[in-house]
């Protein structure tokens, strides 16, 4: 996605990508001149405070890209808290196109509910640094109270 929008000449900022298309490794795209890169690493399924700190530096400048080592799909969530209103941000959906979505009240509602069904990694789980990831059961479940209308 980002890799096409640069070669339309368009600059989206911050920029998020990794190097894989459906998990598959692919050629990493190179930025246009004059874009600050920075990296953080995000295994798959999981969204880590490396990614989100990236994400918040990147979010504060004119011409920025944060390259992930491993899964940028989790990303959408903190950039929605971290962009301003209004900001438009373009993501790609596999097997369906291209979602677009601008930053209003309702979209940073819905990213904070969200946010607040990842869980941290269990005690005794191998994961240094793997961050937040969704739970191993019922996701539906755990978020279904904080629906609108107030519906379980």
């Amino acid at each position: 996605m980002v890799e096409r929008a640069w070669g339309l000449g368009l600059e989206p900022s911050p920029a998020v990508y990794d190097c894989a298309t459906l998990r598959a490794s692919r050629r990493c795209p190179e930025p246009p001149p004059g874009y600050m890169v920075l990296r953080a690493r995000n295994p798959a399924g999981t969204l880590t405070l490396e990614l989100v700190e990236a994400l918040a530096a990147a979010a504060s400048h004119r011409r920025a890209a944060v390259l992930v080592d491993g899964e940028e799909d989790m990303a959408v969530l903190p950039l929605i808290l971290l962009m301003p209103r209004g900001s438009l941000i373009i993501y790609g959906q596999p097997f369906l196109g291209v979602v677009s979505l601008e930053v209003d009240d309702l979209t940073r509602w819905q990213a904070i509910v969200l946010s607040s069904c990842l869980e941290a990694p269990g005690e005794g789980e191998e994961l240094e640094g793997a961050g937040l990831r969704p739970p191993g059961r019922s996701l539906g479940a755990r978020c279904a109270r904080h629906e609108p209308g107030g519906r379980a």
